[in-house]
């Protein structure tokens, strides 16, 4: 075990230090990353972390980039060491995912160390933690939006289980710091994660003994809870003076004005495909379902269970209704899979399970097999259904209700004889299940990176980095379009690429809203695409020689100039349509009355319109 457990760790950090590398040299465009990047940048040259190439954006982003604090000022710590480029930013995603990776070994060390037998077995729980699906590629790839606030969430459960052991004020505030730390990181997730923090910690100081002195300690976790968001947010609000709050606050309030509800019926069906894909989660195959099934019969024998372990299988509940009964009313954001940050709590509770397999043997043998159902029908949804829409999350759901309550059928009737048979084979359906889970991730990386190790391999030897190569370029051709300057709008919003005389603007859609509109027209589009087709991701069907309808404006995409590595330049000037000619606009782009409204409003309330 131990062997098994060193090459899938050392694979894990050799595919987040090779992807350091290959960014480093290629460059990535993925803006939910580049986004740290700017309001680092932008925090550190004006005290505000913004998004300047957002204007007007929905949610003030454009004004106050509040929704990732922090993993903005960590990347602003390393600018004070390094400079502050685009490698600094590469840099910064390497060290916080190993830092990920770190603290989940140190979670699972807190919390098992007692119960494992071997260094070997720890390590390789360890690796499953990093390797599960789900939790790989939601929380320890190169997703800097989320390793904060998963980080924090994890400081904060070892911190918890050392209040509940010791009930000191200490242990109660670094609890609450992790917690409140979770919000500043992404709030979809921090506050459902806050939430089950703030459950947790009132109902586990309402258990502990002593009627007066219990409650000394929910101060100090409260307290702690406020102290990253007060001290990342309070300067910036500082530094954007009273005019610059009002705004923002302003903006903020029109957006949940105009933002209509979704209606009861598709109410009902969003909360229906929450339900399911804790199930059977959409993006990948989890141990999210197992490991909660084993919360829920763990709790049903908390009797049996030391009363520390018993205070954290109520905790996983506890975590696990707080998030679902907040999905329920808002599912958009607080999604089945980012639950899977309980990930390293419900292996713990697997690992409990297991252990007392002896005491009710029939019940194990039900859990093993019907874990294995899980995770059949998971891989079965995720390659034959996944791709024909989010109704099939429903069937796939059904599907494992159905076969859990055939496989009770069968256990009640030949309970016996099946758990003798399973109890002997536990660790070749154990295995089973875990191959069906996990080697194919492991596989599909694997050779991933021996392909990127080839890719980095031959781009090391170039005279010219890549990504320098592309800059150089990029800005050649933007030279030769706007010698004098002006402003961009674009789909890779990269101030990289573009020179200094360039005032960029991305280019996104958002539920049909404003984000980015102006009243007079951009002096140029520029999206990057794919050459020789000339194809958009985000404008299906929108091609050269199109006319297209942005915010208002119309422009005609008039040529595409050839770049590299297969990709090319669409530019687009503001065009007046002649009779007839057919203008292609994106579906969610927003309608001429709610655009004139919007104006109305920035002009009546005394806002830029730009």
């Amino acid at each position: 075990m131990g062997f098994l457990a060193v090459l899938l760790l050392a694979l894990a950090v050799g595919i987040v230090v090779l992807a350091a590398v290959e960014c480093f040299l290629f460059g990535n465009w993925t803006f939910d990353n580049y986004q740290i990047l700017l309001a680092a940048r932008a925090l550190r040259d004006s005290g505000i972390p913004q998004l300047e190439v957002m204007p007007q954006s929905i949610v003030g982003l454009d004004l106050l980039f509040w929704n990732h604090l922090l993993p903005v000022y960590s990347l602003r710590f390393w600018m004070v060491f390094l400079d502050p480029g685009i490698d600094t930013f590469y840099f910064s995603i390497m060290i916080d995912t190993l830092l990920v990776i770190g603290v989940t070994g140190w979670l699972l060390r807190t919390f098992l160390i007692g119960s494992m037998r071997s260094r070997g077995g720890l390590g390789l729980l360890w690796a499953l933690v990093v390797w599960e699906p789900l939790g790989f590629n939601v929380f320890f790839s190169g997703n800097v939006v989320v390793h904060w606030a998963f980080l924090s969430s994890l400081l904060a459960l070892i911190a918890l289980r050392r209040h509940l052991l010791h009930r000191g004020g200490g242990s109660a505030f670094a609890t609450g710091l992790g917690a409140g730390g979770t919000f500043c990181g992404i709030p979809s997730l921090g506050i459902p994660v806050m939430t089950g923090f703030v459950l947790v910690f009132t109902l586990e100081t309402a258990l502990a003994p002593g009627r007066t002195e219990r409650w000394r300690s929910l101060g100090p976790f409260l307290v702690g809870m406020g102290v990253i968001p007060l001290l990342l947010a309070g300067p910036a609000l500082w530094n954007m003076g009273v005019g610059g709050l009002q705004e923002f606050v302003t903006t903020v309030r029109f957006y949940g004005d105009v933002l209509s509800e979704p209606g009861v019926e598709r109410h009902v069906l969003r909360m229906g495909y929450f339900l399911s894909s804790l199930w059977v989660p959409h993006l990948d195959p989890s141990l999210l379902p197992v490991g909660l099934t084993a919360a829920v019969l763990n709790w049903r024998d908390r009797e049996r269970l030391p009363p520390l372990d018993r205070a954290l299988t109520r905790a996983v509940l506890v975590f696990a209704l707080s998030w679902v009964a907040l999905a329920l009313l808002v599912s958009t954001h607080f999604y089945a899979a980012r639950m899977d940050w309980l990930l390293p709590l419900l292996l713990h509770q697997i690992v409990l399970l297991w252990q007392r397999r002896e005491a009710r043997p029939g019940v194990f043998a039900g859990y093993l097999l019907f874990a294995l159902w899980l995770v059949v029908v998971q891989r079965f949804h995720h390659a034959f259904l996944a791709p024909r829409g989010p109704l099939w999350a429903g069937v796939s759901a059904a599907l494992s209700m159905t076969g859990g309550a055939v496989l009770l059928g069968v256990l009640a009737r030949w309970g016996g004889q099946l758990s003798a048979g399973v109890q002997r084979r536990r660790w070749a359906i154990t295995c089973l299940a875990a191959g069906l889970l996990y080697l194919p991730l492991v596989w599909e990386r694997t050779t991933g990176l021996v392909q990127t190790f080839r890719k980095v391999e031959a781009a090391w030897r170039e005279a010219e980095r890549p990504f320098t190569r592309t800059i150089r370029i990029t800005r050649q051709a933007v030279d030769r379009e706007l010698p004098g300057g002006g402003w961009v709008g674009t789909n890779v919003a990269v101030p990289d690429l573009f020179s200094d005389r360039i005032a960029l603007q991305k280019i996104y859609f958002y539920r049909g809203l404003f984000g980015g509109a102006l009243e007079r027209p951009l002096d140029r589009l520029m999206f990057f695409a794919r050459a020789p087709e000339y194809t958009l991701d985000d404008l299906p069907g929108v091609t050269v020689g199109d006319h297209l309808r942005f915010r208002g404006h119309v422009y005609h995409l008039e040529k595409a100039v050839p770049l590299e590595r297969g990709m090319a330049l669409i530019v687009g000037r503001p065009a007046v349509p002649l009779p007839g000619v057919r203008v292609k606009a994106h579906p969610e782009d927003s309608p001429a009355e709610l655009l004139a409204d919007y104006f109305a409003w920035r002009r009546r309330h005394g806002l830029p319109t730009l």
